[in-house]
C-alpha cells in the first residue's frame, strides 16, 4: 500500500486498537508520576527521547541506544510504554506507513540552505561562548 491508502488503512488499525493506545498511555504516565518523583529524571526530557525511541522501533532511525536508555529509565513502566506503543508499530508493520511526526529526517519541507544556516549559527554561537 502507498500514499494515502497506507494512512487510512494505519489510522484504522490504530483507531479500533485506541483502547490499548489509552491504557498504555495511563499505565506509563500513571507509572512515571508515582515512581519518577524523587529520581532525578525529568518528564520533559522523556519528550525527546521517547520519539527517538519509536523512531528506533519503527525503522526510520537506528537508535539502540535510546530504545535502550528509555526501558531503562527508572520513572518508566515498560508494559505501559509497550502497550502505549504497539498499535502504531502494528498499524506500520501491516500498512508500511510511517506517521508524519516520527519520519526522520524532519527537513522534508525545510529547504536544505536553511537548514545549513541554523547550524552555522548555531555553531558560530557555540563557539563565541567556548572562546569567551
Amino acid at each position: 500500500m502507498h500514499g494515502f491508502l497506507s494512512a487510512v488503512a494505519y489510522y484504522l488499525v490504530y483507531l479500533v486498537l485506541l483502547p490499548v493506545t489509552i491504557l498504555g498511555y495511563v499505565t506509563w504516565v500513571g507509572g512515571a508520576i508515582l515512581r519518577g518523583r524523587g529520581s532525578g529524571i525529568s518528564g520533559t526530557a522523556q519528550g525527546p527521547l521517547f520519539a527517538r525511541y519509536f523512531e528506533h522501533r519503527l525503522g526510520v532511525r537506528e537508535d539502540e541506544a535510546a530504545a535502550r536508555v528509555m526501558l531503562a529509565l527508572p520513572g518508566v513502566p515498560p508494559l505501559g510504554l509497550k502497550l502505549f506503543t504497539w498499535p502504531m508499530i502494528l498499524g506500520h508493520s501491516i500498512t508500511g506507513y510511517v506517521p508524519k511526526t516520527f519520519r526522520y529526517p524532519y527537513t522534508d519541507e525545510i529547504a536544505p540552505q536553511v537548514v545549513a544556516a541554523a547550524r552555522m549559527t548555531f555553531f558560530d554561537a557555540e563557539v563565541e561562548l567556548l572562546t569567551a
